[in-house]
């Protein structure tokens, strides 16, 4: 009966209705997974608002996470001290500013380690413009890492030697 009320409630939801353009897009990474858990948790099903307070909660907390691990990576390899925050702007939209410069949607995905490579990719960016470098560097490529979720963690990945070099938030610390 449970799966039921879950199936019925998942159905409500519309979710793979075409939006106003005709596109059903894709789902958020871990999204499905984010559904069941609050269901469970609440009993059975929660309101469109009760839903999206629990997730707009979930993904602030993942990015102030993913901020935060970026941020120690940062303080770790560079000498830059950026201002990072994590705001939520129109609409319930999480954002993550740097230097107060820029901001952008921090993250699409309601999973830990998607989240904290979409922060850590937007980030990347500015990091990159102020230090007018690669940022960061394989450790023994000499090439750009890239976030990626792998095996559950966000970690920094090199392309080119196709190997893990750390997890995102313990970058070795470099020689500056």
């Amino acid at each position: 009966m449970v799966e039921t009320d879950f199936q019925d409630w998942i159905a409500s939801l519309g979710l793979d209705e075409p939006d106003e353009g005709g596109d059903i897009g894709t789902a958020p990474a871990g999204r499905d997974e984010f559904f069941a858990e609050v269901f469970k948790s609440n009993g059975g099903p929660l309101s469109v608002e009760e839903l999206n307070a629990a997730w707009q909660e979930r993904e602030r907390s993942l990015v102030v996470r993913g901020a935060a691990l970026v941020a120690a990576d940062l303080r770790r390899t560079t000498a830059l001290d950026p201002r990072i925050e994590v705001a939520t702007v129109d609409d319930g939209i999480v954002a993550v500013t740097y230097n107060e410069s820029y901001q952008t949607p921090a993250t699409f995905a309601i999973r830990e380690p998607e989240s904290i490579c979409d922060v850590a990719d937007n980030l990347r960016d500015h990091v990159v413009d102020d230090l007018w470098a690669v940022w960061p560097v394989c450790p023994k490529d000499g090439l750009g890492l890239d976030p990626r979720p792998i095996n559950g963690r966000a970690v920094w990945h090199c392309r080119v030697g196709d190997h893990i070099v750390s997890e995102i938030g313990q970058l070795p610390r470099a020689d500056r």
